[in-house]
């Protein structure tokens, strides 16, 4: 195809309609060469500011104790994909304070999380699957208290690889198709290591996330279950909802549950409602409920 020419002294410039022809072609190209491989990848990226509303109950069985708090979340994830083998991974990071007025008690919130998936597609619905999840401080983290009338008090309650906590699950991934995937894992492994003892004293206790005091890790074999379901309701409106589940022989089952709203105000911002429940027996505070209100944005990295 001839391209128009406009003639001016010292050279000949051209419209540029060859030149966008050729870049289609070429994406044409790629997108052809990818298709053939069964190849696919996208990630994306999210920051948002909350207002958080928790209760706790302590292990005494005192009343609940409530706060009210501000912290970021930022979010990255990643999906590759050929031929039904699938890689995910997702690295959450939130930081921020928790205050706790009735108890007139404040808490720094660090959470540094690693979410990390294999895949092999058997069928249409069934995957064998791997999963492993990674959770640990990032900084240093002080709680603050009122003793007294002279002020307050901080104490060590928690830094780098303190605690780290990570669990390790193989098994079976049963997907339904638009809504989401069921994993059950037959061998999991849970294990915590504490790299820092000075928060058995600091903190007064004799066990910190099931670690007993004088050891520094702790390791429990069993099984484990995730539901991660996802819904698009309206063009604007998005639900999720996770669930997970670690159970053994000789204590009761561990088990996190997050559900959430979100409503797209724009093209990349969005505010999200979420509410999360976690019963741990090993954690300082036995239940715990959350509600978060959220505003940030979201951006598509790769397609």
């Amino acid at each position: 195809m001839a391209g128009i020419h406009l003639q001016v002294p010292g050279g000949t410039v051209q419209t540029g309609k060859e030149d966008s022809l050729r870049r289609f072609e070429q994406a044409a190209r790629k997108e052809r060469l990818l298709r053939s491989l069964q190849i696919s990848s996208s990630s994306s990226i999210s920051l948002r500011l909350a207002l958080l509303t928790a209760s706790r109950l302590n292990h005494s069985g005192d009343p609940f104790q409530h706060c009210i708090s501000g912290d970021h979340q930022l979010e990255y994830a990643y999906q590759w994909s050929r031929k039904g083998f699938t890689v995910i991974l997702k690295l959450t990071s939130e930081l921020g304070y928790a205050g706790f007025p009735d108890s007139l008690f404040q808490k720094q919130k660090d959470i540094q999380t690693i979410r990390y998936e294999l895949s092999s597609k058997v069928n249409r619905h069934f995957h064998l699957s791997l999963n492993t999840f990674t959770s640990t401080p990032l900084y240093r983290m002080i709680q603050y208290g009122i003793v007294d009338t002279l002020g307050t008090t901080g104490r060590f309650a928690g830094s780098f690889l303190t605690p780290l906590v990570m669990v390790v699950s193989a098994g079976v991934k049963i997907t339904a198709g638009g809504l989401g995937s069921f994993h059950v894992g037959l061998s999991s492994l849970k294990m915590v290591y504490l790299k820092d003892p000075r928060v058995f004293m600091s903190l007064e206790v004799n066990r910190f996330y099931g670690v007993k005091k004088g050891d520094q890790w702790q390791c429990e074999f069993g099984m484990s279950s995730s539901v991660d379901l996802a819904k698009k309701l309206t063009p604007q409106l998005n639900w999720q909802c996770r669930v997970d589940a670690f159970m053994t022989r000789n204590k009761p089952v561990d088990i996190h549950f997050k559900n959430s709203l979100t409503f797209k105000t724009g093209r990349s911002m969005n505010a999200t409602l979420q509410s999360s429940i976690v019963y741990d027996k090993d954690l300082i505070h036995i239940f715990q409920t959350e509600n978060l209100l959220t505003v940030g944005f979201s951006i598509r990295l790769r397609k």
